[in-house]
């Protein structure tokens, strides 16, 4: 819908437009309107003759406005211009132009598809239009759609005219400029049953007292509230809203602010967005409002949950936790980010997300000691969590660098992304342990791209082997790692062998290996004889049965290679077994 604006540098617009208001159609009024037509004729006139071909009405609409033009030219050419007969002629003129012609409704939809800006800084392309002519004019003041976004200014009249305009219509009000809050509060408290949202967005010396007061209101009809001061002070907005503003309350996004402490203000939600906020009620009170908020759909908790009490000391692991999990039947968005892992992990432990289709959760630990990574916030019982578990196509698991790990899944319909990043000691605890745990957490889906990002060493071959046996629909395989490629192809062809005759994962088709050990200088033998007679193993055996690769990319980040005589370069050996092969090895030592 359209935006209502008034620059407040001039009440000069607010005064025109309550002179055109009034019913008496003053002079003023006609004068508008000869105006706009008499400047708009010449380019009626130049385009009539194109305008004629289309159809027998636009003949005789081009016809007619001849006449009438003929008329207007005599009547201004008398001594003493009849007023009445001008005017009459003007507004038949009007109804001339081609764009007059346009039935109502679809001139409205025009107008709303062409929307004005809601800078105030364009309040004159906003306000201009209504001057085009007076069936312009009339639609635009009489249709409640054009007036219900309200921009508050310095002008309090303002804000009473577009609320009447409504027509009792909800209204949207903005207060993102200069605006007088005592002059506006009495116009909203007698309006307040028409508010529909407040968003507030000012940064000034009194924005804090500003929220509290129009928050204070009752207002019946409100569906949203938006808060969005970016401020570096510890200062924050209490939000406190009254019990008729909380009963159809539907979405609460709140930046730099204390969260209400009132339940009763979550029941209705159905959008929860708290960013760089603060949230002083315990544990358990933060679990009561998810359960009965459930009519939830988005929840976003970035950096706001440092302020809970009461929180269990650990992780699930150490510290179980003591409810029933909560099932959020309807949301669909879960952001969680910033937040201590222990804290993150304690939330995902005690809630079940069925219809989410984005998960999003970034967590830190602070501490000198060893921590956990993505393994631990993972819910005990991921089935019941999420169905992304069973239903992605694409996986990457791994510790991208020391000190972060992501877990990160993706289906037709669904999104999960999990991190942990720490910020006092600079390695996880638990490395081997997780990533044997990611290779198995998906070993239900349908995986079609599986990718693992510097820790494939941490992979035991016979995972490795219940892996490929567990994904048959695999196509891409991306593994980063140390010291890892005998042991994944060794498994990728022991679960053909024990396979019972069926080739595991017939649709592997791109293979890309990036080696990140590093081996400094020149060595004799930094990749082993035995490593290599894996590799080509399991390709010869995949070459042979119909399914070789189509890609195969192999890159050492660290390592260096020395020609000696005597040695085929590798890469001659894997094109004989693989369509496409790229790598950065110069040439190995290795006799074939």
């Amino acid at each position: 819908m359209s935006s209502v604006v008034l620059n407040s540098r001039s009440g000069s617009e607010l005064s025109e437009l309550s002179n055109l208001d009034s019913d008496s159609r003053s002079g003023s009024t006609r004068s508008v309107s000869e105006t706009s037509v008499s400047e708009t004729s010449s380019d009626s006139e130049s385009c009539s003759e194109d305008t004629a071909s289309y159809s027998p009405a636009g003949a005789y609409r081009c016809a007619n406005r001849e006449s009438l033009l003929e008329k207007r030219e005599k009547l201004l050419q008398r001594k003493k211009v009849p007023q009445r007969e001008l005017f009459k002629t003007l507004v038949a003129l009007n109804d001339t132009q081609p764009v007059n012609t346009l039935p109502r409704e679809l001139l409205i939809y025009v107008v709303e598809y062409l929307c004005p800006s809601s800078d105030a800084r364009h309040a004159d392309q906003w306000i201009g239009r209504l001057y085009v002519c007076r069936r312009w004019y009339e639609i635009f003041t009489t249709m409640p759609s054009f007036w219900r976004h309200i921009y508050v200014s310095s002008h309090p009249e303002w804000l009473e005219l577009c609320l009447s305009r409504c027509s009792g219509m909800p209204a949207d009000i903005y207060f993102t400029g200069r605006f007088s809050l005592q002059a506006t509060l009495p116009t909203l408290e007698e309006h307040g049953h028409l508010v529909r949202a407040i968003t507030y967005s000012v940064l000034r010396s009194s924005w804090a007292s500003d929220i509290s007061q129009l928050l204070a209101l009752p207002l019946s009809a409100l569906r949203k509230v938006e808060i969005s001061v970016k401020t570096k002070s510890r200062r924050r907005a209490l939000v406190e809203l009254s019990p008729e503003s909380c009963a159809h309350l539907q979405s609460l996004r709140l930046l730099s602010c204390d969260a209400p402490h009132d339940p009763g203000a979550y029941a209705s939600l159905r959008t929860l967005r708290l960013v760089d906020s603060s949230w002083s009620i315990s544990f358990n009170q933060f679990l009561d409002i998810l359960v009965s908020a459930e009519q939830l759909q988005e929840l976003v908790l970035d950096k706001c949950l440092s302020g809970l009490r009461d929180c269990p000391d650990g992780f699930p692991s150490a510290y179980p936790p003591t409810r029933s999990p909560a099932t959020l039947a309807r949301l669909q968005t879960l952001h969680l980010t910033n937040v201590r892992s222990s804290l993150g992990a304690q939330i995902l432990a005690h809630i079940r997300v069925p219809q989410a289709t984005d998960i999003n959760v970034r967590t830190y630990a602070n501490s000198e000691d060893p921590q956990p990574s993505v393994w631990a916030l993972l819910p005990k019982n991921i089935a019941s969590f999420s169905p992304i578990f069973s239903t992605a196509t694409s996986v990457t698991v791994g510790f991208t660098y020391s000190d972060l790990c992501e877990v990160v899944a993706q289906s037709a319909t669904c999104h999960l992304s999990m991190q942990v990043s720490l910020k006092g000691y600079r390695q996880f605890s638990d490395r081997w342990e997780a990533m044997e745990g990611f290779m198995r957490t998906f070993t239900d889906a349908p995986v079609r791209s599986l990718t693992v990002t510097g820790a494939a060493q941490y992979v035991s071959g016979a995972t490795w082997e219940h892996v490929f046996r567990s994904l048959p629909m695999l196509e891409e395989l991306d593994l980063t790692g140390g010291d890892y490629f005998g042991s994944v192809f060794a498994a990728l062809r022991s679960a053909s062998v024990h396979g019972g005759g069926i080739m595991c994962c017939p649709d592997l088709s791109t293979v890309s290996l990036m080696d990140r050990s590093y081996a400094p200088g020149f060595q004799s033998d930094p990749f082993p004889q035995a490593m290599f007679d894996q590799l080509l193993d399991a390709l010869r055996m995949r070459a042979e049965r119909g399914v070789r690769l189509e890609k195969l990319k192999i890159t050492f980040c660290y390592r260096h290679w020395r020609p000696d005589e005597g040695c085929e370069d590798l890469t001659v050996a894997l094109k004989s077994l693989v369509s496409n092969v790229e790598s950065n090895l110069v040439a190995s030592r290795w006799q074939l």
